[in-house]
């Protein structure tokens, strides 16, 4: 059995554990349940104005601990902000498209090791294949899709990045192949520069000073 960690709340990191049979469709059922169960008791915490997709990532720590990194595995959950027409399809497929490649290349820093230590990081390739109808696409406010991700190659600064994406019955409709630049920076070289961003954005106003020393030391 493994634990899946929550964050939640405002900037708040509030962690919250349950237990899940190691398996793809019953971990991505309980994790789903979790969500919604969550976000339906506090929906005041969850508001936002910024039209968009509304993506949370599932902490596998204790899952991938002791893996090799092509056995490591990241769940994303996401759903939109606000209503998509539902006559305009190909916009739901751009917002899948973009839930695809989201921080996605991370997963190959994170499963080998160096985490947000990355000096440089790009896309080279990213293909998708939709394995359903349009019509199956549609997103709603009250359902959550599912991005289980992993990496089946790395080294050599370049690594690929793969993902399945779940429709909240667990109908497979989508798998994503990515192929990216990953290099590893020097230590000292990534703190300054996250601490100088992290700055950047506490004085605008759009985070706390407590949430800023909490950023600093956190993984993306």
């Amino acid at each position: 059995m493994v634990l899946l960690q929550r964050l939640i709340r405002h900037g708040t990191f509030v962690q919250q554990t349950f237990a899940w049979s190691a398996t793809p469709q019953r971990m991505i059922r309980l994790t789903r349940c979790r969500w919604t169960e969550v976000t339906n008791s506090h929906p005041h915490l969850f508001v936002n104005d910024f039209p968009g997709l509304d993506i949370r990532k599932v902490n596998m720590t204790a899952f991938n601990t002791s893996k090799a990194p092509e056995d490591h595995r990241q769940l994303l959950y996401y759903r939109p902000y606000g209503l998509l027409r539902k006559d305009l399809p190909n916009l739901h497929a751009c917002a899948h498209l973009y839930a695809s490649d989201r921080n996605s290349l991370f997963l190959i820093s994170n499963s080998v090791g160096f985490g947000d230590q990355v000096g440089k990081m790009g896309t080279l390739s990213h293909s998708v294949m939709f394995h359903v109808n349009s019509e199956d696409l549609l997103l709603s406010e009250q359902d959550w899709w599912c991005q289980e991700a992993w990496t089946s190659r790395s080294g050599g600064g370049r690594g690929m990045h793969e993902s399945h994406i779940w429709r909240n019955d667990e109908i497979l409709i989508a798998s994503t192949w990515q192929d990216g630049l990953v290099r590893k920076e020097r230590e000292g070289v990534v703190h300054q520069q996250r601490a100088a961003w992290v700055d950047g954005i506490r004085k605008s106003g759009m985070i706390d000073t407590t949430l800023a020393d909490v950023m600093k030391g956190s993984k993306l």
